[in-house]
């Protein structure tokens, strides 16, 4: 194997991607069945793909965390680190698989498309087989009867699009492996979102994960900068007439264009549709926003398909599109035949029939496989259409739950709306309601939008509770009530309290610090597979509050005994937990007894949308929530917050976990 991609020692990406692009040429006639399975399998046109590809960096730490500086983290061109990759020997389990993780359109797809291209094209040693499958129910089963596993790459495109994963990820990635291992090496790639976020190593070693058995590598594909943007439309607009003269007036246009997107123009799947974000009259009125770009995308692909057949009518097609798509979501679904497009026009509506009338050619958001199937070509056009389901037009009653992702919510975090049902999507990635760890129950949130803090003008604001939507794409499991007395001392030397007696009473008289300590005990212990942490106090509030309904953020005085220890029935001390009525998610004492550490520093709040807050990156004072025994009823709100130094030991103040888990 040492032979393999040693291509990529002499020369750089500004070099081997014209090499390959000349040779693909070369080989088109003797090669035609190959490339039309590359096709097929990521509705990539591999010609396309090699004449405008941009090698993205790769790094270890995850680029959307943005606690993560971008100039302190390492970055390589990611064919690199693959070559390093397949130069590696093979000392343990799962040392000859590399996970690919990166969001949504950040060229995953492409990157195993290339790498197939590289085998097609010689540019690597003849005795090596490649194969490419996009992963779904039947793929194991597929690879199991290719010969000579250890002479072949194996590539396995979207393990979050394998229906065979939803709702039993952890499963169905020891299956995976268990038959990935057979072969010389593997690339399985998935998106982060999607990928259990307790699989890293125990040691915390960036880049290798542990799932089972199994010690992998695992690399994130950066974000593309500015340079690598520019370059890409270099490459869509070329230079004509022996380069003297280059379409200067298309590429300030995309520039304009792209410097509206934000941080959405380092996605590569979006920039690869800069013509259609170019032509579409959306695009220009309110640029930016995930959910209006998709939205300008799908628009102007709907006009450009009502130009070839005048018939066609542009609300029936994009409502057609959009009950298709949550159709598919429903069923957890990426590819439909004929005869189901079918039964949606019997049982849902006739508009649906326009879909079999469009012409699905060249750049179309909609294709058909050699089956006969329908497809969106990426994801994330089928996840926006159930978006637009839910903001904008629920067409048809949904007769079971759709299964939603974080891409999904954060394109409805983008839409606009203030208020909306998400009763009729759930999250299939987590399909049980509680766990108990450590002698701890943690009950299950799921994601969603709601609105933090308190609005202006209503009795007991405070000036530090500044409505914003806040969208939470990740579902977590929440302690149900503080950490106790028990919980402590089962893990640390001595009781802090100052009120004992009872062992159940929660912890208090614990600084932010003293609950780091506790929690790197618990990890600790864990070996990896759960991980413990404080709330965020955008989770903490949206989990007092009930999760998906949010309510409102106080509770009348006369309600509040029976929910809270507060300072007219608590008689000056703390009380066992869970003696007071659970909320809507069963959470006890989110009000009263003791306040509760959160993660973040305390600092002033947006008045725009926060997808997945993590808080100030530093401050002074730690945030605290939830009020206490010691304090008046209006201190007992969900969006009431305070700060202490997180040195800072009261006998009011103790902290509940957040858990992650894995295996």
């Amino acid at each position: 194997m040492l032979e393999t991609l040693t291509f990529f020692k002499s020369l750089n990406s500004q070099k081997w991607i014209p090499a390959l692009w000349g040779k693909l040429k070369q080989i088109r006639a003797e090669r035609e069945k190959e490339l039309d399975e590359i096709k097929e399998i990521t509705f990539i046109d591999p010609f396309e793909l090699a004449e405008l590809y941009v090698e993205p960096d790769c790094q270890e730490m995850n680029p959307a965390d943005r606690r993560v500086e971008d100039e302190m983290v390492a970055k390589e061109p990611v064919m690199v680190k693959i070559n390093q990759f397949f130069r590696q020997p093979a000392t343990q389990a799962g040392r000859n698989q590399l996970f690919i993780l990166s969001d949504a359109g950040m060229g995953k797809s492409a990157l195993l498309a290339m790498i197939k291209l590289m085998h097609l094209t010689r540019f690597w040693p003849q005795d090596r087989d490649c194969v490419l499958k996009k992963l779904g129910p039947k793929t194991l089963e597929e690879i199991e009867t290719i010969p000579n596993k250890r002479e072949t790459i194996l590539l396995l495109d979207s393990l979050d699009e394998d229906p065979s994963a939803y709702g039993r990820v952890n499963q169905r990635l020891e299956e995976i492996l268990a038959v990935s291992q057979r072969f010389a090496k593997a690339i399985i790639t998935c998106r982060t979102q999607f990928f259990p976020m307790l699989h890293t190593h125990p040691l915390e070693l960036p880049g290798q994960i542990c799932i089972g058995g199994y010690d992998c590598y695992s690399k994130y594909l950066s974000f593309f900068n500015d340079g690598k943007v520019y370059h890409y439309l270099s490459k869509r607009f070329p230079k004509r007439f022996f380069g003297l003269l280059s379409d200067q007036k298309k590429i300030e246009k995309a520039k304009v264009i792209i410097a509206s997107m934000g941080s959405l123009r380092c996605r590569p799947m979006l920039l690869s549709y800069i013509d259609d974000l170019m032509e579409s009259p959306r695009m220009h009125d309110g640029g930016g926003n995930i959910y209006h770009i998709y939205d300008a995308l799908v628009d102007n692909w709907l006009r450009r398909e009502l130009l070839k057949k005048k018939d066609l009518d542009h609300n029936d097609l994009y409502d057609a599109c959009i009950i298709l798509a949550t159709w598919m979501q429903m069923r957890q679904k990426r590819e439909v035949s004929e005869d189901e497009i079918n039964r949606l026009i019997e049982t849902i509506s006739r508009k649906v029939k326009t879909i079999t009338e469009i012409d699905m050619k060249g750049r179309s958001l909609l294709n058909r496989n050699s089956e006969g199937d329908y497809r969106f070509s990426h994801y994330s056009i089928q996840e926006f259409l159930v978006a637009k389901f839910v903001c904008e037009k629920p067409l048809f009653r949904p007769t079971e739950k759709i299964h939603s992702t974080g891409q999904m919510l954060q394109m409805i975090g983008g839409s606009g709306k203030p208020a909306l049902d998400l009763s009729m999507l759930f999250d299939t990635e987590n399909d049980h309601n509680s766990i108990t760890q450590f002698g701890m129950t943690f009950v299950y949130v799921p994601p969603g939008l709601f609105s933090m803090g308190r609005p202006e003008g209503l009795p007991e604001h405070r000036s530090d509770e500044t409505i914003h939507p806040v969208l939470l794409t990740q579902g977590f499991y929440m302690q149900t009530t503080p950490v106790t007395q028990a919980h402590w001392q089962a893990q640390m030397e001595s009781n802090p309290s100052k009120f004992k007696g009872d062992d159940q009473r929660p912890v208090e008289s614990v600084s932010w610090n003293d609950a780091q300590a506790f929690i790197q005990k618990l990890n600790q212990r864990s070996g990896g597979q759960m991980i413990f942490r404080l709330p965020t106090q955008a989770e903490w509030e949206y989990a007092c509050r009930g999760g998906p309904q949010a309510p409102g953020d106080s509770i009348p005085e006369a309600d509040l005994d029976r929910v809270a220890w507060y300072d007219k029935n608590s008689g000056n001390t703390t009380h066992p937990v869970a003696r007071k009525a659970p909320n809507a998610l069963g959470l006890y004492d989110m009000l009263g007894n003791v306040w509760e550490w959160c993660q973040d520093w305390y600092g002033e709040y947006s008045i725009t949308l926060l997808i997945d807050p993590q808080g100030h990156e530093t401050g002074t004072d730690r945030v605290l929530r939830g009020g206490a025994w010691s304090r008046p009823a209006e201190a007992c709100r969900a969006a009431v917050r305070g700060g202490n130094s997180p040195d800072d030991r009261d006998d009011d103040i103790g902290f509940r976990l957040v858990c992650l888990p894995g295996q």
